[in-house]
């Protein structure tokens, strides 16, 4: 266990944790994981292999809607930038959380840039033919997944669900939760 954690560049405290499932992993970690195990992503987290070939995602929700702002908060961004409304936790584990707007770049050239880790806003047609847009992490070169738990967290794979990628999220705007006085 020593060994290994000295490759993740992390505590055997820490392994030992992510081992027992006292811990989430990351997809970065993940992607680490894997590399130095030399073996497939879903021969650490199975999940990400039962999902059936060819049969559509099903029960999603829209993880996001376009930002409408009033007054003061209207965002002005600059071409190929547009905002959206947090309105699920698909993406809590890294910090977007539901009521957050975010800014994302819908650039041709960022779509195709979109790496492993990168926050994605994607298109998804689901069995009933319509069209949600659901917030995910990019696992190259066709997993798309979340961090979180519940009923919107379905992994997609491109080629396998009809899924594309719109846009990198390229930052948030935190909702600020005050407290009764």
């Amino acid at each position: 266990m020593a060994d290994l954690a000295q490759r993740l560049n992390t505590s055997v405290s820490s392994v030992n944790r992510l081992e027992k499932g006292g811990r989430d992993l990351s997809v970065e970690e993940l992607v680490k994981l894997a590399a130095v195990l030399e073996v497939p992503y879903s021969a650490i987290v199975p999940a990400l292999a039962e999902a059936p070939a060819g049969e559509p995602a099903a029960g999603l929700r829209e993880d996001a809607r376009p930002y409408v702002g009033e007054g003061p908060e209207q965002i002005t961004l600059p071409d190929n930038r547009v905002a959206w409304h947090v309105t699920t936790d698909a993406l809590s584990a890294i910090g977007i959380n539901r009521g957050d707007s975010i800014i994302v770049d819908i650039s041709t050239q960022a779509v195709e840039q979109a790496g492993t880790g990168d926050a994605v806003v994607v298109q998804h047609y689901g069995p009933d033919m319509t069209a949600r847009t659901l917030l995910r992490q990019y696992v190259e070169p066709d997993l798309f997944v979340t961090n979180s738990r519940g009923p919107n967290a379905t992994p997609l794979r491109r080629g396998e669900d009809d899924v594309a990628i719109k846009g990198v999220i390229v930052s948030r705007v935190q909702t600020v939760k005050r407290g009764r006085r």
